[in-house]
């Protein structure tokens, strides 16, 4: 499965570097939305991992002291670190910048004039 996930990490990548380069005026019109639904994802991870936590507290005096690793466990299992997430979204965020600007960096006409 994580082979799976970073062939199709890197495809993603390169065809965003590729339209990028190639149509510059495009890319700009789909890095918009590029960037509206990853802050989308981001908040709702955030939220995810903050209601999953009120729900674990509110179920603390339901869960026995012999189960408490086992549920400790299960949270941890669920919930994305928020480090993780953050670092990615800000990686992403950080490469679509790069290749918003890649038209003037690399001197490309861009094809809308």
């Amino acid at each position: 499965m994580i082979t799976f996930i970073s062939a199709l990490t890197i495809s993603v990548i390169t065809v965003l570097a590729i339209l990028a380069y190639r149509h510059p005026s495009g890319f700009l019109k789909i890095s918009y939305v590029l960037k509206f639904i990853s802050a989308a994802c981001l908040g709702i991870i955030f939220v995810w991992n903050l209601a999953v936590s009120r729900a674990y507290i509110k179920l603390l005096e339901f869960i026995s002291s012999d189960n408490m690793n086992l549920a400790s466990e299960a949270l941890e299992s669920i919930t994305p670190p928020p480090v993780i997430t953050l670092a990615i979204y800000l990686g992403f965020s950080i490469y679509l910048m790069i290749l918003d600007s890649l038209h003037k960096i690399l001197d490309i006409e861009n094809e809308s004039k």
